[in-house]
């Protein structure tokens, strides 16, 4: 799994770059203990949570659109079989557009405001 994200990295970071509580080393050590999951193949990866209340979340997503919309199918299936009956993901405005995402069901609902201060 380690070997995964190294292989994925510039696209990791970059998404990590939007996320506001955690950087390389916190990706790395989630994955090491196990709290966070890692699908991917050679052009795509993505990296899931589950939460307290046992829901999928999708944190990072790198690769190609495809690619990354059938690892979350995989994901999906492999947390369905544990009992998860929730998905979550968090994205830029414009996962809202892309190919595939209200055809693979998701629904947006809530919208993320940032200030700089």
């Amino acid at each position: 799994m380690i070997e995964a994200l190294y292989h994925h990295r510039e696209g990791l970071e970059k998404a990590l770059a939007h996320d506001i509580d955690n950087e390389w080393r916190d990706l790395l050590w989630k994955v090491a203990q196990g709290s966070a999951q890692v699908l991917s193949t050679d052009t795509s990866c993505i990296v899931t949570q589950l939460t307290r209340k046992n829901e999928l979340v999708f944190w990072l997503a790198t690769g190609e659109l495809e690619e990354v919309l059938e690892l979350s199918r995989d994901a999906q299936a492999k947390a369905k079989a544990l009992g998860v009956t929730k998905a979550h993901f968090i994205g830029r405005r414009g996962w809202g557009r892309a190919q595939g995402i209200k055809e693979d069901g998701w629904t947006p609902t809530v919208t993320h405001f940032t200030k700089e201060i």
